[in-house]
């Protein structure tokens, strides 16, 4: 209760503040400094705060602003305070901005950004008005075309540009006129996009080869004009296929890929560079989006290369890097050939490494986008693909061979034992290094398959060679002593097993070896080769020795079939470019990840989607006046 109290209190006492303030500006015509000061106290209460505005509404104030800026009684000051307060006013609250968005108020602004005598302070603020009216206002857009303010506004973008050298309009203060320059391009974003309209977007097409001229007039990095002219092209082009195919024809496409061509080398060792490279990195994405013949295009420029160059830049903002990935992926996505440059410049392990190490969802998520559009590249034509799979069989078998070879002597070396320690039980070993040599093989072939498959990019010789360093790196001689010293032991082991006492062989025409042995003395490992060595098995052990055989069977073809899929797909993921000693530490890590059934190409929709709550473009400030811009508007009113 107390609370609500203080609620109304606060709201009582708002709105007397508001009504003695509206009352100075009604009664105080005749002093412009006090109208003034009464209109900036107006917009330093109604700032942000959309309950007061309604206050203000409720009492008239916004009707009565709205009249005294299209005064004609009133001095240039106050009128400018005058639209400077209703701009906030429509930004702090969506009603306000509804009820000021009629046609009436368009051609109020259309007419003070057609005088030319008029001063630059009040054709920025009218901007500003015009831009928060456009902002996320299907309805504004439309108003703004119909009645003239978007031609207005091309026609000020081209004749304020900083470093046009036949400007029409040239004032004595160039601040100013910057301002006003970066002011109208904003005041553009807002006509053409967010919401996108492409009547708009087709409108704008006509300034495309005035910007061609002034990207290849910007000699030095300057952030106050790259980044209005890439806020505009990134709106006007955006998800607007003939815009973007007007774009290129214009040649502004290539002119803009130069420029970071020429910025992207040094923006590991200048932030100015980098951060300007971010941004046209930004349109540039902007431009190509669903558009693949473009982004093939830009394969000329290397780009892919540059790219990689910016995204290990130091001075890389971690929130930017998800920029660079996605126009990476875009351009990856659109052609092998950009495909080929990411291999070649060594980009696989980057995008490993954040794909592995990155703490940003968004940033795993791109560079998963990446790997899967590179599992069609083709392997550069010093990388030979692994055509030769027979060798590599042969070396397989030639491991089973000699395997078998010493599964042999060492079922040799048990018969002599078991014949000494107990000829009766003499059948029984030479049964198990069969049974053990076919487990031993379904073991193998898969490690010979997978190391083959790890170490085959570092073979130069023929198929000699190949077989020679495939067998050191499967199985060198100690693995060879271990596997001898494995299969002595469960020989032994078996051995023991097999000596079934003297006093229960009477029952052996009743039951198998495996009902009379102890419990603990089968286990699913001599279960096998025990039943093997028993001519007659009793019906239990029978189902379970044939249920073993299916199973064994199966999974061994199986396993075959899945070493041999990797053997063919691994084969054809590997690079050329890259050392030996970066690809060391990846052995296990499939480089393309495969896309399953019909999901054989991502789009870059698909794409757009995952990331469509992240800014991927260079937008402009939510209206035309940010905040610093703001300031000193207030002092200049002052």
């Amino acid at each position: 209760m107390d609370k609500a109290a203080v609620c109304s209190t606060s709201r009582n006492t708002i709105r007397t503040d508001l009504t003695l303030l509206l009352e100075c500006l009604k009664f105080q015509m005749k002093c412009p400094d006090l109208q003034k000061q009464a209109l900036l106290a107006i917009h330093s209460i109604c700032e942000k705060r959309e309950d007061t505005v309604d206050i203000l509404r409720e009492i008239g104030g916004e009707t009565f602003i709205y009249n005294l800026a299209k005064s004609n009684i009133v001095c240039s000051d106050v009128k400018e305070t005058a639209l400077f307060t209703l701009g906030t006013l429509a930004e702090s609250n969506v009603y306000c901005k509804n009820s000021l968005c009629r046609k009436e108020t368009f051609v109020e602004i259309a007419k003070w950004l057609m005088k030319e005598d008029i001063p630059l302070t009040l054709k920025r603020v009218s901007v500003y008005l015009l831009s928060v009216l456009v902002s996320n206002n299907k309805s504004g857009q439309t108003l703004a075309q119909t009645t003239g303010c978007l031609d207005i506004l091309l026609d000020l973008f081209r004749a304020t540009f900083p470093l046009s050298t036949d400007a029409t309009l040239r004032p004595t203060n160039a601040t100013q006129t910057n301002q006003l320059w970066a002011s109208v391009s904003s005041a553009l974003c807002g006509c053409v996009n967010n919401p996108q309209n492409d009547e708009g977007q087709s409108i704008c097409v006509a300034v495309f080869p005035i910007i061609k001229v002034w990207l290849e007039q910007i000699t030095m990095p300057r952030t106050e004009i790259f980044q209005p002219i890439c806020s505009f092209i990134a709106m006007t082009v955006a998800n607007n296929a003939s815009v973007q195919e007007s774009f290129s024809a214009s040649g502004c496409l290539n002119t803009l890929a130069l420029a970071l061509v020429r910025l992207a080398p040094a923006s590991d060792t200048s932030l100015l560079s980098c951060q300007l490279s971010v941004i046209i990195t930004k349109t540039l994405s902007a431009c190509i989006t669903d558009n693949s013949t473009l982004a093939s295009g830009l394969s000329q420029y290397d780009m892919v290369t540059h790219l990689f160059n910016l995204l290990a830049s130091p001075h890389l903002d971690p929130e930017d890097r998800l920029s660079v990935l996605l126009t990476l992926g875009h351009c990856t996505e659109a052609s092998e050939e950009h495909q080929s440059q990411l291999v070649q410049c060594g980009g696989l392990p980057v995008i490993i490494t954040l794909l592995t190490e990155d703490t940003s969802e968004e940033v795993r998520k791109a560079a998963t986008f990446i790997l899967q559009t590179c599992k069609e590249a083709r392997e550069d034509g010093n990388v030979e693909p692994l055509t030769n799979l027979e060798a590599f069989r042969s070396s397989a078998r030639e491991l089973l061979h000699r395997i078998d070879l010493l599964a042999k002597r060492q079922a040799k070396e048990n018969e002599d034992e078991q014949e000494d320690a107990e000829p009766s039980a003499s059948t029984l070993p030479p049964v198990l290094p069969l049974l053990l040599q076919k487990e031993e093989n379904i073991k193998t072939i898969p490690t010979a398959y997978k190391q083959i498959s790890t170490h085959m990019h570092v073979q130069a010789g023929g198929d000699n060679s190949i077989k020679s360093q495939t067998v050191k790196n499967v199985m060198n001689e100690n693995e060879l002593k271990n596997v001898s010293s494995d299969l002595r032991l469960q020989g032994c082991e078996m051995s023991k097993a097999g000596k079934i006492p003297a006093k229960k062989h009477s029952f052996a025409h009743i039951r198998c070896a495996g009902c009379v042995m102890r419990f603990e003395e089968v286990t699913s490992r001599t279960f096998a080769s025990v039943q093997s060595s028993c001519r007659h098995s009793c019906d239990i052990h029978k189902v379970l020795q044939e249920a073993t055989e299916r199973y064994r069977t199966r999974n061994c073809r199986l396993l075959f079939r899945r070493q041999h899929q990797d053997v063919t797909a691994d084969s054809k993921r590997v690079s050329a470019a890259e050392p030996q000693r970066k690809w060391k530490n990846c052995s296990e890590v499939r480089l393309t990840p495969m896309c399953k059934g019909a999901e054989k190409r991502r789009s870059s929709k698909k794409l757009n989607v995952i990331f469509n709550s992240i800014d991927l473009i260079p937008r402009p400030p939510r209206s035309a006046l940010d905040s610093s811009e703001k300031a000193n508007l207030l002092k200049v009113n002052m």
